[in-house]
Parts: structure tokens; C-alpha cells; sequence
């Protein structure tokens, strides 16, 4: 099964998780908070200067039927501001240290430390844009202490919503499962998706990125907030082994299970504690038509073994079919009309 997460990685920018979160393929690359990437940031075309994101709950007893973060921009200053998260209504008890939402970064430099100063009205600063078309974006990363030569880069495609059905982009995979009567993986929620946003489509100038690249300038880590006490949880997320390296000062450990387009598991040890996060090589790391390709071969491994059931094969197709139209990030219009429906 296949979950779209806001675990994920705010700083590889465009939510790789968007597309359902995960592939057949993954076997064991980590704990995971989605597919090892990031989410979608930032002001990305010359109309829009808000761009939101939004990750179901799957939970029938959450107060909204989604979480959503939106990304801003002020000059070359790139913010995010939590807007609304499905299970927790009064958002002045929020502790963003607990979300797994933010991220500090790892390079042979040394430590990325957010400063997550917030701005009232745009929320925490998260870095600095050195470019912002309406495809393709690159930035730094905030760091506390200056760092500058890790810059991460982003491409778009560009996609007219105007008339479309809000059901099938807000969540593509969760919309062609929940439609399929063989199929029951997201249950009760999934027919809770779907009646409440049944015939209800994008108004007129909505539009969305689809995160297509993301690339690097240097090696990096990204390591979520949350650190671990011991060393207890090696075994779980190494199964295949791991090797031992020095990055920036600190001792990273990084796991030996490699797939093609996938981030790499990593745990940082930070004094006597721990901080787990995913390992990522300069250049491209993710490329959306690579992970088509790779879910395309294990469509046809599905259909040459005996072995395998029609819900199998039906499942794997669909998910094919969302990476292939899902959105990854919503202007101001079309975030406008989704957040009509947010009320369970």
C-alpha cells in the first residue's frame, strides 16, 4: 500500500511522496516518511507567490481530511507556514519539533542547522533562492552558520487544472484505489475521500506542479529533528548492512541496501544520540520518469509470474497511472477551492 505522508522531507522541495508515497520496489531503504524525497516549496511561477501542499489523513476520525503546509517567498527568502494539520485543531499547541516536517542537512562542510525563525505571516524561514522560474527552482538550505555550497535544485512541470476533478490530483493514487471495487486498501477513508469531493472540480486559473528532477550540488544527509537515545534501532533499518563515513565532523552511518532513484538510509550520531535521515548523492537523485520506468518493469515481473493475483497487478497499473498525472503542489486558486472540503 501506497500513503502520501507530510513526513517527509520539506527540504528536497517538491514532495516526491505526492505520487502515494513508496513503490513495490522499495524493499527495505529505511523507516520511512515517504519515498526517501521532499515536498513541493515555494513561489515557482511569476503569478503566484503561494504554493500549498496537501497530505490525506487516512483516518476517518481526523478533524480535516487533509494536512497542508504552504510555501512562500519574499525576495530571495524561502518560507514555510503550517497551515492546518488533520489531527490537531487547535494549532496553538503545536510543536513543529515533533512533526518529522523539518529538516537539517549534512555535507562535508559540515551541519545545515535550520534557524526556523517564523515570520508571522509566512511562517519559518527554510532557505535561500538563488533561482525561481515557473519549472525549475534551486536553493540553499538555512543554516545557523553560513553554509553555502549545498545547493539543491528542482524542475516542474507546469499543469492547467481549470475544470478538472479535485479528486483525481489532490491524491491520484488514493482516488483510482478507493474507485475500484477489487481493491480495499484504504477503506472506509477512501469512500469518505471520494463523496466528499464527488463532482467538485478546480475553478477557472487553478494550477499545480508535478515535481519531474530533483538534483544536488554536493553528497548530502538529510536528517530528520527527532534523535534517538541508542544504537538499538541499527539492525531495523541496516538489514543489509552498512558502512561507516566521516561527513562535515560527524560519524554517518550509511546503509548498504542501494535501489536505483531511491535516497539511501542514514543514521548521524550527534554526540551520544542519534538522528535517522536519507542519504542522497550529488547531481540528479530523483527523476520522476526513472521511477515510471523502474514501476513499469515490476509491472511486467508481476505479469510473467504465475504466481502473482489480478489485485496485484491492478494495484501496481493504477499506481503507474497516478505517478503518471498526480499533482504535486497547488497554487493559491486551486488551494482556495480543495480547503472548502477540509472539514470531516
Amino acid at each position: 500500500m501506497k500513503f502520501k505522508t507530510l513526513s517527509f522531507a520539506i527540504f528536497s522541495a517538491f514532495m516526491l511522496s505526492a505520487c502515494g508515497g513508496g513503490s513495490s520496489s522499495e524493499s527495505n531503504t529505511g523507516t520511512g516518511t515517504g519515498t526517501g524525497t521532499g515536498t513541493g516549496t515555494g513561489n515557482t511561477t511569476t503569478n503566484d507567490s503561494e504554493w500549498s501542499v496537501y497530505s490525506p489523513s487516512y483516518f476517518e476520525n481526523s478533524d480535516y481530511l487533509f494536512d497542508k503546509l504552504t510555501f512562500t517567498s519574499k525576495g530571495d527568502t524561502q518560507y514555510v507556514r503550517v497551515d492546518y494539520l488533520s489531527n490537531l485543531k487547535d494549532m496553538e499547541t503545536l510543536d513543529i519539533n515533533e512533526l518529522y516536517i523539518f529538516s537539517d542537512y549534512l555535507t562535508n562542510e559540515g551541519l545545515y542547522e535550520l534557524e526556523l525563525n517564523k515570520d508571522p505571516e509566512l511562517g519559518y524561514k527554510i532557505g535561500s533562492l538563488l533561482k525561481n522560474t515557473p519549472t525549475e527552482k534551486t536553493y540553499i538550505p538555512s543554516s545557523k552558520i553560513g553554509h553555502t555550497g549545498l545547493q539543491l535544485t528542482e524542475q516542474y512541470e507546469l499543469v492547467d487544472l481549470s475544470g478538472k476533478p479535485l479528486a483525481e490530483y489532490i491524491d491520484t493514487h488514493l482516488y483510482l484505489v478507493s474507485s475500484e471495487p477489487k481493491l480495499n486498501y484504504y477503506g472506509s477513508f477512501g469512500q469518505l475521500y471520494l463523496s466528499k469531493l464527488k463532482d467538485k472540480k478546480f475553478p477557472n486559473g487553478s494550477k499545480c506542479l508535478r515535481g519531474l528532477n530533483l538534483s544536488s550540488s554536493k553528497d548530502f544527509i538529510m536528517m530528520y529533528q527527532n534523535p534517538y537515545d541508542t544504537s538499538d534501532s541499527f539492525q531495523d533499518i541496516f538489514s543489509e548492512g552498512y558502512n561507516t563515513i566521516n561527513l562535515g565532523g560527524y560519524k554517518a552511518f550509511i546503509s548498504n541496501a542501494i535501489y536505483p532513484n531511491e535516497y539511501i538510509s542514514a543514521i548521524v550520531q550527534f554526540d551520544n544520540k542519534y538522528r535517522m535521515g536519507e542519504y542522497n548523492k550529488s547531481g540528479t537523485y530523483y527523476s520522476l520518469n526513472k521511477e515510471i520506468e523502474i514501476e513499469t518493469q515490476v509491472l511486467k515481473e508481476l505479469k510473467s509470474d504465475k504466481l502473482t493475483d489480478a489485485e496485484e497487478i491492478l494495484e501496481q497499473e493504477l499506481y503507474i497511472q497516478s505517478l503518471q498525472k498526480e499533482c504535486t503542489i497547488f497554487n493559491s486558486t486551486a488551494s482556495k477551492e480543495i480547503d472548502k472540503y477540509r472539514v470531516m
